[in-house]
Protein backbone atom coordinates (compact mmCIF):
# COMPACT_ATOMS: atom_id res chain seq x y z
CA UNK A 1 0.00 0.00 0.00
CA UNK A 2 1.45 3.36 -1.02
CA UNK A 3 1.39 6.18 1.51
CA UNK A 4 -1.13 8.96 0.87
CA UNK A 5 -0.30 12.19 2.64
CA UNK A 6 -3.09 13.64 4.75
CA UNK A 7 -3.64 17.02 6.36
CA UNK A 8 -4.08 16.75 10.09
CA UNK A 9 -6.50 19.23 11.69
CA UNK A 10 -5.34 21.45 14.53
CA UNK A 11 -8.20 20.54 16.84
CA UNK A 12 -7.02 17.70 19.08
CA UNK A 13 -10.08 15.44 18.98
CA UNK A 14 -10.23 15.55 15.18
CA UNK A 15 -6.43 15.19 14.97
CA UNK A 16 -6.40 11.99 16.98
CA UNK A 17 -9.45 10.57 15.25
CA UNK A 18 -7.62 10.87 11.92
CA UNK A 19 -4.32 9.67 13.40
CA UNK A 20 -6.00 6.57 14.81
CA UNK A 21 -7.52 5.85 11.39
CA UNK A 22 -4.10 6.25 9.76
CA UNK A 23 -2.41 3.99 12.31
CA UNK A 24 -5.05 1.32 11.75
CA UNK A 25 -4.80 1.69 7.97
CA UNK A 26 -1.04 1.11 7.81
CA UNK A 27 -0.73 -1.51 10.56
CA UNK A 28 -4.10 -3.27 10.73
CA UNK A 29 -3.49 -6.14 8.31
CA UNK A 30 0.06 -6.89 9.45
CA UNK A 31 0.61 -9.69 11.98
CA UNK A 32 4.37 -9.36 12.50
CA UNK A 33 5.14 -7.11 15.48
CA UNK A 34 8.30 -5.44 14.14
CA UNK A 35 6.59 -4.49 10.88
CA UNK A 36 3.65 -3.02 12.80
CA UNK A 37 5.91 -0.85 14.95
CA UNK A 38 7.99 0.27 11.96
CA UNK A 39 4.96 1.59 10.10
CA UNK A 40 3.50 3.06 13.28
CA UNK A 41 6.69 5.04 13.87
CA UNK A 42 6.48 6.38 10.32
CA UNK A 43 2.80 7.34 10.64
CA UNK A 44 3.48 9.16 13.92
CA UNK A 45 6.52 10.96 12.49
CA UNK A 46 4.43 12.20 9.57
CA UNK A 47 1.73 13.45 11.95
CA UNK A 48 4.18 15.27 14.25
CA UNK A 49 6.55 17.33 12.06
CA UNK A 50 8.00 19.00 15.19
CA UNK A 51 9.02 15.60 16.56
CA UNK A 52 12.71 14.94 16.01
CA UNK A 53 12.48 11.33 17.23
CA UNK A 54 9.64 8.81 17.24
CA UNK A 55 10.13 5.19 18.12
CA UNK A 56 9.75 2.23 20.41
CA UNK A 57 11.71 0.56 23.18
CA UNK A 58 10.78 -3.04 23.99
CA UNK A 59 11.18 -4.79 27.32
CA UNK A 60 13.82 -7.53 27.42
CA UNK A 61 14.59 -8.71 30.94
CA UNK A 62 15.56 -5.69 33.03
CA UNK A 63 16.18 -3.41 30.06
CA UNK A 64 14.34 -1.50 27.37
CA UNK A 65 15.89 -2.38 24.01
CA UNK A 66 15.66 -0.10 21.00
CA UNK A 67 13.03 -1.07 18.44
CA UNK A 68 11.80 0.51 15.19
CA UNK A 69 12.14 4.30 15.10
CA UNK A 70 12.33 7.45 12.96
CA UNK A 71 15.09 9.93 13.74
CA UNK A 72 18.77 10.11 14.66
CA UNK A 73 20.58 7.09 16.13
CA UNK A 74 19.59 6.56 19.76
CA UNK A 75 20.83 4.77 22.85
CA UNK A 76 20.15 1.09 22.28
CA UNK A 77 19.45 -0.01 25.88
CA UNK A 78 17.81 1.76 28.81
CA UNK A 79 17.74 0.36 32.33
CA UNK A 80 14.65 -0.03 34.49
CA UNK A 81 13.79 3.34 36.04
CA UNK A 82 16.40 5.21 33.97
CA UNK A 83 15.52 8.30 31.97
CA UNK A 84 12.01 9.16 30.91
CA UNK A 85 11.40 5.78 29.25
CA UNK A 86 12.65 3.79 32.22
CA UNK A 87 10.59 5.95 34.57
CA UNK A 88 7.45 5.24 32.54
CA UNK A 89 8.26 1.53 32.88
CA UNK A 90 8.91 1.72 36.63
CA UNK A 91 5.84 3.84 37.38
CA UNK A 92 3.68 2.00 34.83
CA UNK A 93 2.23 5.24 33.51
CA UNK A 94 2.74 7.79 30.78
CA UNK A 95 5.24 10.60 31.18
CA UNK A 96 4.74 14.09 29.72
CA UNK A 97 7.90 16.19 30.07
CA UNK A 98 7.68 19.87 29.13
CA UNK A 99 11.45 20.47 29.31
CA UNK A 100 13.80 17.49 29.34
CA UNK A 101 16.65 19.49 30.88
CA UNK A 102 14.54 19.74 34.03
CA UNK A 103 13.94 15.99 34.23
CA UNK A 104 16.36 14.39 36.67
CA UNK A 105 18.31 11.62 34.95
CA UNK A 106 17.19 12.46 31.42
CA UNK A 107 19.12 10.47 28.80
CA UNK A 108 20.15 12.89 26.06
CA UNK A 109 20.29 11.47 22.55
CA UNK A 110 19.71 14.68 20.58
CA UNK A 111 20.80 18.06 21.96
CA UNK A 112 17.94 19.71 20.05
CA UNK A 113 15.28 17.91 22.10
CA UNK A 114 13.28 20.02 24.54
CA UNK A 115 10.10 18.06 25.32
CA UNK A 116 9.24 14.37 25.43
CA UNK A 117 6.29 12.04 25.86
CA UNK A 118 6.49 8.35 26.70
CA UNK A 119 3.46 6.04 26.52
CA UNK A 120 3.51 2.50 27.97
CA UNK A 121 2.66 -0.36 25.60
CA UNK A 122 0.54 -2.99 27.31
CA UNK A 123 -0.69 -6.34 26.17
CA UNK A 124 -4.42 -6.78 26.39
CA UNK A 125 -3.68 -8.97 29.42
CA UNK A 126 -2.28 -5.87 31.18
CA UNK A 127 1.44 -6.70 31.00
CA UNK A 128 3.71 -3.91 29.84
CA UNK A 129 5.88 -4.91 26.87
CA UNK A 130 7.50 -1.64 25.85
CA UNK A 131 7.06 2.10 25.40
CA UNK A 132 6.38 4.60 22.65
CA UNK A 133 8.89 7.45 22.92
CA UNK A 134 8.50 10.80 21.14
CA UNK A 135 10.81 13.82 21.35
CA UNK A 136 10.19 17.35 20.11
CA UNK A 137 12.41 20.33 19.38
CA UNK A 138 9.76 22.58 20.94
CA UNK A 139 9.44 23.12 24.71
CA UNK A 140 6.10 22.05 26.16
CA UNK A 141 5.03 20.55 22.86
CA UNK A 142 3.18 17.53 24.29
CA UNK A 143 0.06 17.94 26.42
CA UNK A 144 -2.37 15.82 28.40
CA UNK A 145 -4.52 15.71 25.27
CA UNK A 146 -1.60 14.09 23.44
CA UNK A 147 -1.19 11.60 26.27
CA UNK A 148 -4.85 10.62 26.10
CA UNK A 149 -4.85 10.47 22.30
CA UNK A 150 -1.72 8.33 22.07
CA UNK A 151 -2.88 6.04 24.88
CA UNK A 152 -5.99 5.38 22.82
CA UNK A 153 -3.92 4.50 19.74
CA UNK A 154 -1.13 2.26 21.09
CA UNK A 155 -3.42 -0.75 21.81
CA UNK A 156 -3.82 -1.06 18.03
CA UNK A 157 -0.14 -1.96 17.78
CA UNK A 158 -0.18 -5.05 20.00
CA UNK A 159 0.04 -8.34 18.15
CA UNK A 160 -0.23 -10.36 21.34
CA UNK A 161 3.01 -12.29 21.21
CA UNK A 162 3.15 -14.63 24.21
CA UNK A 163 0.13 -13.15 25.94
CA UNK A 164 -2.01 -14.93 28.53
CA UNK A 165 -5.58 -15.31 27.15
CA UNK A 166 -7.18 -15.31 30.62
CA UNK A 167 -5.43 -12.10 31.63
CA UNK A 168 -6.29 -10.60 28.26
CA UNK A 169 -9.99 -11.31 28.80
CA UNK A 170 -9.90 -9.79 32.29
CA UNK A 171 -8.20 -6.62 31.09
CA UNK A 172 -10.41 -6.23 28.02
CA UNK A 173 -13.70 -6.69 29.87
CA UNK A 174 -15.89 -3.58 30.04
CA UNK A 175 -19.53 -2.90 30.87
CA UNK A 176 -21.93 -3.47 27.98
CA UNK A 177 -25.28 -1.69 28.00
CA UNK A 178 -26.48 -2.18 24.41
CA UNK A 179 -27.27 -5.57 22.91
CA UNK A 180 -28.25 -7.08 19.59
CA UNK A 181 -31.56 -8.87 19.39
CA UNK A 182 -29.93 -12.31 19.29
CA UNK A 183 -30.80 -14.16 22.51
CA UNK A 184 -28.46 -15.89 24.91
CA UNK A 185 -28.99 -19.62 24.33
CA UNK A 186 -30.08 -22.04 27.01
CA UNK A 187 -26.72 -23.82 26.83
CA UNK A 188 -24.86 -20.52 27.26
CA UNK A 189 -26.99 -19.54 30.23
CA UNK A 190 -26.41 -22.92 31.86
CA UNK A 191 -22.65 -22.62 31.32
CA UNK A 192 -22.60 -19.15 32.88
CA UNK A 193 -24.60 -20.25 35.93
CA UNK A 194 -22.49 -23.38 36.38
CA UNK A 195 -19.33 -21.24 36.31
CA UNK A 196 -20.85 -18.90 38.90
CA UNK A 197 -21.60 -21.81 41.21
CA UNK A 198 -18.04 -23.11 40.82
CA UNK A 199 -16.65 -19.94 42.42
CA UNK A 200 -14.70 -19.93 45.70
CA UNK A 201 -17.08 -19.80 48.65
CA UNK A 202 -16.73 -19.47 52.43
CA UNK A 203 -16.78 -22.94 53.99
CA UNK A 204 -18.34 -24.33 50.80
CA UNK A 205 -21.62 -22.80 51.98
CA UNK A 206 -22.50 -20.99 48.72
CA UNK A 207 -24.10 -18.19 50.68
CA UNK A 208 -26.07 -16.95 47.69
CA UNK A 209 -29.13 -17.72 45.63
CA UNK A 210 -29.25 -16.66 41.98
CA UNK A 211 -32.58 -15.45 40.61
CA UNK A 212 -32.86 -16.09 36.87
CA UNK A 213 -35.30 -13.42 35.72
CA UNK A 214 -37.19 -14.83 32.73
CA UNK A 215 -40.53 -13.03 33.21
CA UNK A 216 -40.52 -9.98 30.94
CA UNK A 217 -42.86 -8.16 33.30
CA UNK A 218 -40.31 -8.53 36.11
CA UNK A 219 -37.49 -7.33 33.80
CA UNK A 220 -39.61 -4.31 32.90
CA UNK A 221 -40.25 -3.57 36.57
CA UNK A 222 -36.53 -3.86 37.41
CA UNK A 223 -35.65 -1.54 34.54
CA UNK A 224 -37.83 1.10 36.21
CA UNK A 225 -36.95 0.42 39.85
CA UNK A 226 -33.20 0.30 39.13
CA UNK A 227 -32.89 3.97 38.23
CA UNK A 228 -34.91 3.83 34.99
CA UNK A 229 -32.45 1.98 32.77
CA UNK A 230 -34.36 0.58 29.75
CA UNK A 231 -31.48 -1.65 28.59
CA UNK A 232 -32.18 -3.92 31.57
CA UNK A 233 -35.56 -4.85 30.08
CA UNK A 234 -33.94 -5.53 26.69
CA UNK A 235 -31.20 -7.82 28.02
CA UNK A 236 -31.47 -11.47 27.06
CA UNK A 237 -30.37 -12.68 30.50
CA UNK A 238 -30.90 -11.00 33.86
CA UNK A 239 -29.56 -12.53 37.08
CA UNK A 240 -29.99 -11.24 40.62
CA UNK A 241 -27.34 -12.59 42.99
CA UNK A 242 -28.82 -12.62 46.48
CA UNK A 243 -26.72 -12.83 49.63
CA UNK A 244 -28.63 -15.65 51.30
CA UNK A 245 -28.42 -16.22 55.04
CA UNK A 246 -31.98 -17.56 55.10
CA UNK A 247 -31.37 -21.06 53.75
CA UNK A 248 -28.67 -22.03 56.27
CA UNK A 249 -30.65 -20.54 59.14
CA UNK A 250 -33.69 -22.54 58.03
CA UNK A 251 -31.56 -25.67 57.57
CA UNK A 252 -30.14 -25.36 61.08
CA UNK A 253 -33.60 -24.93 62.57
CA UNK A 254 -35.21 -27.73 60.59
CA UNK A 255 -32.31 -30.03 61.50
CA UNK A 256 -32.84 -29.60 65.21
CA UNK A 257 -30.12 -27.00 65.87
CA UNK A 258 -30.69 -23.88 67.95
CA UNK A 259 -29.08 -21.24 65.72
CA UNK A 260 -28.57 -17.61 66.61
CA UNK A 261 -30.16 -15.05 64.33
CA UNK A 262 -28.07 -14.02 61.32
CA UNK A 263 -25.95 -10.94 62.02
CA UNK A 264 -24.13 -8.28 60.04
CA UNK A 265 -20.99 -10.44 59.80
CA UNK A 266 -23.00 -13.27 58.24
CA UNK A 267 -24.42 -10.85 55.71
CA UNK A 268 -20.99 -9.45 54.78
CA UNK A 269 -19.67 -12.97 54.26
CA UNK A 270 -22.65 -13.78 52.05
CA UNK A 271 -22.16 -10.57 50.04
CA UNK A 272 -18.54 -11.59 49.45
CA UNK A 273 -19.69 -15.01 48.22
CA UNK A 274 -22.19 -13.26 45.95
CA UNK A 275 -19.62 -10.93 44.41
CA UNK A 276 -17.16 -13.76 43.71
CA UNK A 277 -19.87 -15.88 42.06
CA UNK A 278 -21.07 -12.93 39.99
CA UNK A 279 -17.55 -12.21 38.72
CA UNK A 280 -17.21 -15.85 37.69
CA UNK A 281 -20.41 -15.39 35.70
CA UNK A 282 -19.03 -12.24 34.07
CA UNK A 283 -15.82 -14.02 33.05
CA UNK A 284 -17.74 -17.01 31.71
CA UNK A 285 -20.06 -14.74 29.71
CA UNK A 286 -17.07 -12.94 28.21
CA UNK A 287 -15.51 -16.23 27.14
CA UNK A 288 -18.70 -16.93 25.18
CA UNK A 289 -18.56 -13.59 23.39
CA UNK A 290 -21.27 -12.08 25.57
CA UNK A 291 -21.27 -8.67 27.23
CA UNK A 292 -22.39 -7.91 30.77
CA UNK A 293 -23.11 -5.05 33.11
CA UNK A 294 -23.30 -4.92 36.90
CA UNK A 295 -26.35 -3.09 38.27
CA UNK A 296 -25.73 -1.78 41.78
CA UNK A 297 -29.16 -0.15 41.86
CA UNK A 298 -30.67 -3.50 42.84
CA UNK A 299 -29.66 -2.57 46.41
CA UNK A 300 -32.03 0.42 46.27
CA UNK A 301 -35.78 0.45 46.95
CA UNK A 302 -35.77 -2.30 49.56
CA UNK A 303 -39.54 -2.44 49.95
CA UNK A 304 -40.20 -2.62 46.19
CA UNK A 305 -37.61 -5.32 45.51
CA UNK A 306 -38.57 -7.41 48.52
CA UNK A 307 -42.12 -7.57 47.20
CA UNK A 308 -41.19 -7.97 43.53
CA UNK A 309 -38.67 -10.76 44.15
CA UNK A 310 -40.36 -12.33 47.20
CA UNK A 311 -37.27 -11.87 49.39
CA UNK A 312 -37.45 -13.12 53.00
CA UNK A 313 -35.81 -11.24 55.87
CA UNK A 314 -32.35 -12.78 55.66
CA UNK A 315 -31.88 -12.39 51.90
CA UNK A 316 -30.24 -9.30 50.42
CA UNK A 317 -30.08 -8.56 46.64
CA UNK A 318 -26.38 -7.73 46.44
CA UNK A 319 -25.67 -7.85 42.70
CA UNK A 320 -27.66 -7.81 39.49
CA UNK A 321 -26.09 -8.81 36.18
CA UNK A 322 -27.55 -8.19 32.75
CA UNK A 323 -26.04 -10.16 29.88
CA UNK A 324 -26.46 -10.09 26.11
CA UNK A 325 -24.68 -10.00 22.78
CA UNK A 326 -22.89 -6.65 22.46
CA UNK A 327 -23.51 -4.36 19.54
CA UNK A 328 -20.52 -3.47 17.37
CA UNK A 329 -20.43 0.01 18.90
CA UNK A 330 -20.15 -1.52 22.36
CA UNK A 331 -17.41 -3.88 21.20
CA UNK A 332 -15.34 -1.04 19.77
CA UNK A 333 -15.96 1.45 22.58
CA UNK A 334 -12.70 2.01 24.50
CA UNK A 335 -12.49 0.81 28.08
CA UNK A 336 -12.19 3.52 30.70
CA UNK A 337 -8.73 3.85 32.21
CA UNK A 338 -8.05 2.52 35.68
CA UNK A 339 -5.87 4.20 38.28
CA UNK A 340 -2.18 3.29 38.47
CA UNK A 341 -1.30 0.32 40.68
CA UNK A 342 0.93 2.44 42.89
CA UNK A 343 -2.16 4.22 44.20
CA UNK A 344 -4.37 1.16 44.55
CA UNK A 345 -1.88 -1.33 45.99
CA UNK A 346 -0.42 -0.40 49.42
CA UNK A 347 2.36 -2.52 50.86
CA UNK A 348 1.73 -4.13 54.27
CA UNK A 349 -0.51 -1.39 55.67
CA UNK A 350 -2.99 1.22 54.53
CA UNK A 351 -1.46 4.55 53.47
CA UNK A 352 -3.61 7.66 53.75
CA UNK A 353 -3.02 9.67 50.58
CA UNK A 354 -2.71 13.45 50.63
CA UNK A 355 -4.46 15.78 48.20
CA UNK A 356 -1.55 15.75 45.78
CA UNK A 357 -1.45 11.98 45.46
CA UNK A 358 -5.24 11.78 45.20
CA UNK A 359 -5.13 14.31 42.37
CA UNK A 360 -2.42 12.27 40.66
CA UNK A 361 -4.44 9.08 41.11
CA UNK A 362 -7.64 10.53 39.66
CA UNK A 363 -6.07 12.54 36.84
CA UNK A 364 -6.78 9.68 34.42
CA UNK A 365 -10.50 10.11 35.07
CA UNK A 366 -10.55 13.91 34.97
CA UNK A 367 -8.97 13.90 31.51
CA UNK A 368 -8.80 17.38 29.98
CA UNK A 369 -11.22 18.96 32.45
CA UNK A 370 -9.81 21.01 35.33
CA UNK A 371 -9.45 18.60 38.23
CA UNK A 372 -11.56 20.54 40.75
CA UNK A 373 -14.33 21.06 38.18
CA UNK A 374 -14.41 17.36 37.29
CA UNK A 375 -14.30 16.30 40.95
CA UNK A 376 -17.19 18.61 41.92
CA UNK A 377 -19.26 17.32 39.02
CA UNK A 378 -18.51 13.68 39.84
CA UNK A 379 -19.30 14.20 43.52
CA UNK A 380 -22.67 15.77 42.68
CA UNK A 381 -23.52 13.17 40.04
CA UNK A 382 -22.53 10.10 42.07
CA UNK A 383 -21.77 10.53 45.76
CA UNK A 384 -24.31 13.27 46.55
CA UNK A 385 -26.96 11.99 44.16
CA UNK A 386 -30.50 11.00 45.09
CA UNK A 387 -29.87 7.39 44.03
CA UNK A 388 -26.81 7.19 46.29
CA UNK A 389 -28.80 8.46 49.26
CA UNK A 390 -31.58 6.02 48.42
CA UNK A 391 -29.11 3.14 48.29
CA UNK A 392 -27.90 4.00 51.80
CA UNK A 393 -31.47 4.22 53.10
CA UNK A 394 -32.44 0.95 51.47
CA UNK A 395 -29.39 -1.01 52.66
CA UNK A 396 -29.96 0.26 56.19
CA UNK A 397 -33.53 -1.07 55.93
CA UNK A 398 -32.23 -4.51 54.92
CA UNK A 399 -29.71 -4.44 57.75
CA UNK A 400 -32.42 -4.09 60.39
CA UNK A 401 -33.21 -7.78 59.99
CA UNK A 402 -29.62 -8.79 60.70
CA UNK A 403 -29.62 -8.16 64.43
CA UNK A 404 -27.62 -11.24 65.40
CA UNK A 405 -28.02 -12.92 68.81
CA UNK A 406 -31.51 -13.31 70.24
Amino acid sequence: MSYIEVQYPAEKAAFYKLLKEQAALYTGEESEQTAVLANAASVLAQAFPEANWVGFYLIEGEELVLGPFQGKPAVSRIGYGKGVCGTAWREDRSQVVEEVSCFAGHIACDCNTHSEIVIPLRRADGRMWGVLDMDSVLPGHFTEADRAGLEDIVPLLDRGEGENPVLRALHERKSVRAYTGEPVTGAEKEAILAAACAAPTAGNQQLYTILDITDQAVKDALAVSCDNQPFIAKASAVFVFCADCQKWYDAFRSGGCDPRLPGAGDLMLAVTDCAIAAQNAVTAAGSLGLGSCYIGDIMERCEVHRELLHLPDYVFPAVMLVIGRPTRQQQERPKLRRCALEHIVHENAYRVMDGGELREMLACQAGERPYEEWLASFCARKYQSDFSREMTRSVEAYLKAFGGER
